[in-house]
């Protein structure tokens, strides 16, 4: 069970689990083949659109609120170590002299939208790729670890799921964990989490039981949900393979790359290729979107 996921009347609950694996694979891969800004920038954006379109802007603004407050630590941490380049600011108080330069300011933005396109991507994979998915894909190669990690999601939800309760019912007797001294909020926390810690290791234990009864740890098994292949699935990677072909091949000969952070370029239009290219990749879901409900009216 999830927190945000996708329907199965949108397009991307009706793929394949293996289409989606590579898809999310290009796109990940894609995220760490470019360090400019203006690419970056245009993966994180649209990375946050497609969550938006499938999981709604009130359950993706949460998680936005967070990555931003990191990609802002990021940011701040490389104006603040990074003084190489042309100065574009600078402040003296007593003893100590604090230069921004232009290279701490574009290259810290460029790896604060890279992780934050790392994360949006992580939550759209999440949302898309369920755990019986993951289950019926790695079942045929490695079962065990197909299931330890279909545990390993249900688990986590459920302990997301059980804080907030906690959070909830705290509140309804008057005890606010996030107000009052910090020590205070500490130790309330740290009191509510041992509680968890301790139904998930029970819930645990009565888990691996059932399993133990009913069977589980036996060569063959059977799978409750069965994907098939179809011809939209084998469309939609071919486009997104090829896709991914050329954003390789423009990688290769160099665009959309910044050598050299000490001299960091401005925007040229070998970018603006990449860019199209990108956009193309990160906006296939919503194509697909609109081919399917063209086909299904």
């Amino acid at each position: 069970m999830q927190l945000i996921e996708t329907q199965s009347s949108q397009f991307l609950g009706q793929c394949h689990p293996l289409a989606l694996v590579l898809y999310f694979g290009e796109l990940f891969t894609g995220l760490l083949l470019f360090n400019h800004i203006l690419i970056t920038g245009l993966f994180f954006l649209g990375l946050c659109g497609l969550c938006c379109w499938y999981f709604g802007g009130r359950a993706v603004w949460r998680v936005v609120r967070s990555v931003l407050s990191l990609m802002g630590l990021i940011l701040f941490l490389n104006i603040l170590l990074n003084r190489a380049g042309v100065s574009w600011w600078q402040f003296t108080l007593g003893t100590w002299h604090w230069e921004v330069s232009r290279v701490g300011v574009l290259y810290g933005a460029t790896m604060a939208l890279s992780l934050g396109g790392m994360v949006m991507a992580f939550v759209l994979f999440n949302g898309c790729v369920t755990a019986s998915q993951l289950r019926a894909l790695l079942n045929p190669v490695a079962p065990r670890l197909a299931m330890l990690l279909t545990l390993a999601i249900r688990f986590v939800n459920l302990f997301i799921q059980q804080f907030r309760r906690l959070l909830l019912l705290q509140r309804t007797r008057g005890l606010v964990v996030t107000a009052g001294p910090w020590r205070h909020r500490l130790t309330e926390t740290g009191n509510l989490l041992r509680v968890l810690l301790l139904g998930s290791i029970s819930r645990a234990m009565e888990t691996a039981i059932l399993m133990e009864a009913r069977g589980y740890g036996g060569r063959h098994r059977s799978q409750y949900q069965h994907y098939r292949w179809r011809l939209a699935d084998t469309s939609f990677t071919l486009v997104a393979g090829g896709m991914f072909v050329v954003i390789l091949g423009l990688r290769v000969h160099g665009w959309g790359v910044t050598p050299n952070i000490y001299s960091l370029p401005g925007v040229l239009a070998t970018d603006w290729w990449v860019a199209g290219v990108a956009s193309l990749v990160v906006g296939l879901p919503l194509i697909g979107e609109g081919l399917y409900r063209l086909c299904q009216n």
